[in-house]
């Protein structure tokens, strides 16, 4: 779930250590609780999280084996068409399109890949298959 922040709370939580992993993007902070992630792991149940490479890569050294890293594989054309559909700026439209190389570059790094260019309630059963 997610919980909203101010910058100066987010940072303080940060430096106390109260996330696993911490990114900036656009301007806004975004963190994964720890907490939240071991509440989950220690009642048995999986925690599903859309996050980006280095954030997995976090979570991963530190869940080991109990981390499962999926990359969600769609087609340039529909990543592309949904980038330029949306309201963005021209400069964060671009900055997207042109880190799609790296992006699909990560795909290596994941445990696993799915087509997550069809229908979302197939791609969540997909998901789960693999878990």
């Amino acid at each position: 779930h997610y919980r909203f922040l101010d910058e100066e709370s987010f940072i303080a939580e940060a430096e106390a250590g109260r996330f696993l992993e911490t990114t900036v993007y656009s301007g806004h902070h975004f963190g994964t609780e720890s907490a939240e992630i071991d509440r989950i792991v220690a009642g048995g149940k999986i925690a599903v999280i859309p996050i980006d490479i280095c954030g997995a890569l976090t979570l991963k050294n530190r869940y080991r084996q109990r981390a499962l890293l999926v990359f969600l594989r769609r087609k340039r054309y529909h990543v592309i068409r949904d980038i330029v559909t949306r309201e963005l700026s021209p400069d964060d439209m671009t900055c997207r399109i042109l880190s799609l190389d790296d992006e699909y570059r990560n795909e290596e790094l994941c445990d696993v890949s799915v087509d997550a260019d069809c229908a979302p309630d197939a791609v969540a059963q997909a998901i789960f298959e693999v878990l």
